[in-house]
């Protein structure tokens, strides 16, 4: 950790906006790089790794700048292509319909319109 921290002094030193210490293993270690380096701290509360699972209020608490999860998108969107696939391939076209159903009253139900080409 004195080396985390060290590193952190100097980018902010350098001019760096904030500091993304990855790999934190506990509270204690995101807690103390808060404290002791002056700049905005990035959290990675990843769902694959090393990191640990804490609270969003703890983080918000503790002073953390932004907390990101791509892990957990990840593996929600691994796990949806799957789902979809297996149903594909049983199913066939009438799986097909019977998802495009399911998109009508969700926000991505439209995909043009959601990524802003309606």
């Amino acid at each position: 950790m004195d080396e985390v921290i060290r590193r952190g002094k100097a980018y902010i030193d350098a001019g760096a906006d904030m500091i993304f210490p990855d790999g934190l293993t506990s509270l204690l270690e995101l807690e103390r790089c808060v404290k002791e380096i002056a700049a905005p701290i990035h959290y990675n509360m990843s769902a694959i790794g090393v990191s640990f699972y804490a609270r969003l209020s703890q983080l918000e608490d503790m002073g953390v700048a932004i907390v990101s999860n791509p892990g957990g998108l990840l593996r929600s969107a691994l796990k949806a292509m799957w789902d979809y696939a297996q149903g594909f391939a049983a199913e066939g076209t009438e799986f097909m319909i019977k998802a495009d159903k399911e998109f009508d009253s969700h926000p991505t139900g439209n995909l043009h319109a959601f990524v802003g080409f309606p």
